[in-house]
């Protein structure tokens, strides 16, 4: 479970601002489906292979589907810690080419993306890492 103090939030879902209060994480702010989390676990899977991260990835999916799915995409959350939510209308287009292409990757074998091969940019697109070149011609 990636999320210590389920009580007192009640959308269990990640919200923007994670604070260090008394020893215990706590969570405010909203869910703005942003890909930075997804984006981190991607690579920590990746160099460490522990399920943890799967499972992290996995939690967070099933969340943002149950809480963030609308009848036409997915929505941001105003406030994590109501269990009434406001949904903000709009549907920022990073969820779909970053949030969810980390998901993907998190749960794709890894000819998927080659990071010996690639690397991903801000904007989680993939780049032919180029060889060395000693001289222009």
């Amino acid at each position: 479970m990636i999320f210590s103090n389920r009580a007192a939030h009640p959308l269990k879902i990640p919200g923007d601002d994670l604070r260090l209060l008394n020893g215990a994480l706590r969570v405010f702010g909203g869910h703005h489906l942003r890909p930075e989390v997804l984006e981190a676990i991607f690579y920590m899977w990746r160099w460490t292979r522990d399920p943890m991260y799967r499972d992290w990835a996995w939690e967070i999916f099933e969340r943002t589907e149950r809480v963030c799915r609308s009848e036409v995409g997915y929505t941001p959350v105003e406030n994590v810690n109501s269990s009434r939510p406001k949904y903000l209308d709009v549907m920022h287009s990073f969820f779909l080419s970053e949030s969810l292409k980390y998901m993907h990757l998190i749960f794709s074998e890894d000819r998927a993306l080659h990071l010996d091969k690639y690397v991903l940019n801000t904007e989680a697109h993939p780049l032919l890492i180029m060889p060395n070149i000693t001289e222009v011609q």
